[in-house]
């Protein structure tokens, strides 16, 4: 099990404006997710070697089937451990750093990279009392959620979630900690990735996590997308 503890570093360098692209199918890198990854393609190996050699950055791109160049946003990652096997291969833990808008496609092969923007998160005009109360609620929300999953050995542990400081941290940090914590559908998951509005991304989160409560609750197996 890969285990985090809160709060996670932010980048202490300058973010270039072109990186390498890891598409991958079903896959989505919000702020602050540790994510485990196994490189054994001959392409990803080199961008693998490029990342490290120019400060560990890669974005990860959710791709679908028969999707040829990904274009959207994307969340970007830094490299924390690297471990090179015998045999080229790598095994890597990147960490969520940012949200990024791909410009262009500046490489297509032997791996893509892309010159991207930073978005930053913005607020929608709303009063601080309205603020504090979908962080108290995405936290009470979040920790009953989390209470009724079921960790399996190559999930990724959140130590310190429960007794987070909510009302200390912005209020989309709290929203995507939760995200990724909870192991929401990839579809779910880019669309949290994709609200660049703290405020907006809140209210979704929100109603995701009543709906999957009540479907615990009453023990039903749907499953549901945001709208």
């Amino acid at each position: 099990m890969h285990e985090v503890t809160l709060p996670f570093p932010e980048e202490s360098h300058r973010i270039p404006s072109h990186v390498p692209v890891f598409p991958l199918e079903g896959v989505v890198l919000l702020p602050g997710e540790p994510m485990p990854l196994h490189i054994f393609e001959e392409r990803y190996k080199l961008m693998t070697e490029a990342a490290l050699m120019e400060g560990g950055l890669i974005a990860i791109a959710q791709v679908t089937p028969g999707q040829a160049l990904p274009s959207a946003i994307f969340g970007l990652g830094k490299i924390v451990m690297d471990e090179k096997t015998m045999d080229g291969r790598f095994n890597l833990i990147l960490l969520g750093m940012k949200r990024i808008r791909v410009k262009s496609f500046v490489q297509e092969k032997p791996f893509l990279r892309a010159e991207i923007e930073i978005l930053e998160d913005s607020f929608s005009q709303t009063s601080v009392n309205v603020i504090n109360t979908l962080s108290k609620e995405v936290y009470e929300l979040g920790k009953q959620l989390l209470s009724t999953k079921k960790k399996g050995p190559n999930d990724v542990s959140y130590p310190d979630l429960e007794n987070l400081p909510y009302d200390l941290l912005p209020l989309g940090m709290l929203c995507d900690l939760f995200s990724a914590a909870l192991g929401l559908p990839s579809l779910e998951k880019q669309m949290i990735l994709e609200e660049s509005d703290a405020v907006g991304r809140a209210e979704k989160l929100i109603f995701t996590m009543r709906f999957e409560l009540e479907r615990h609750r009453s023990g039903a197996s749907a499953s549901t997308s945001l709208q």
